[in-house]
Formats: structure tokens, sequence, C-alpha cells
């Protein structure tokens, strides 16, 4: 396995505050953050975003989530 293959999760539940994650969209845009905090019965997390600082919502339904 290389650097870049990471594991690719639509689970929000594997998620926990603290932990750095890159999430790509359909559209192949990708944001590098930590997550600040999930809603697993929503299949949401926010995430603080590496390069702003500003805390995005994400869906894990709509977004592939790669621990790094």
């Amino acid at each position: 396995m290389t650097k870049h293959d990471h594991p690719v999760s639509r689970d929000a539940a594997v998620l926990r505050a603290g932990d750095k994650v890159t999430f790509i969209n359909r559209g192949g845009h990708r944001r590098h953050g930590t997550v600040d905090e999930a809603a697993h019965w929503l299949n949401i997390i926010w995430i603080r975003d590496a390069r702003t600082g500003e805390r995005n919502l994400f869906s894990t339904d709509e977004n592939e989530i790669h621990p790094r």
C-alpha cells in the first residue's frame, strides 16, 4: 500500500473528533482537515479545514472520506 492508498469510508461512525481526514466530493474537490464533531446517526461530520480554519459540514453519504 502506498501513502495515497488510504481506506475509503462513508460511515461517520468510524470517525472521532481529532481524526485527520481528506474529503473528496463527487466533482473531485479535496478538503483536508480534522474532524471537529460527528453526528453518526445522520451520517454527517464537521471538519476544521486545515488551510482556512473554517468549520465545514459534510455528508458522509455524498463524499469519500480518507483517514490520513
